[in-house]
């Protein structure tokens, strides 16, 4: 089985629950469909991310709540505070 670098980046970014990845440097980030698109220079940067939808997000300051399909990664798993965060025991 031969497998290539974006197929062996995906499966360990979701194995350990991570939707895509997030550079600092360029203030980037990209899901899983999108990975290896970025020039080499830059994605080499790039750090496991978590994937939040900005409208279901209500992080303080933010801004991007009512911009449509406005998606956002971040290394912090605790970046965006969602409308309906899910309830303890359910």
């Amino acid at each position: 089985m031969n497998l290539q670098v974006k197929e062996i980046v995906s499966r360990w970014l979701t194995k350990r629950g991570y939707d895509g990845l997030y550079n600092e440097s360029g203030e980037c980030g990209c899901g899983m469909d999108e990975m290896m698109e970025c020039p080499m220079e830059t994605s080499g940067e790039c750090e496991p991310a978590y994937e939040f939808r900005c409208e279901d997000c209500i992080r303080e300051g933010c801004g991007k709540r009512n911009e449509q399909a406005c998606v956002i990664y971040s290394p912090d798993k605790d970046f965006c505070k969602p409308i309906n965060p899910p309830r303890l025991g359910a």
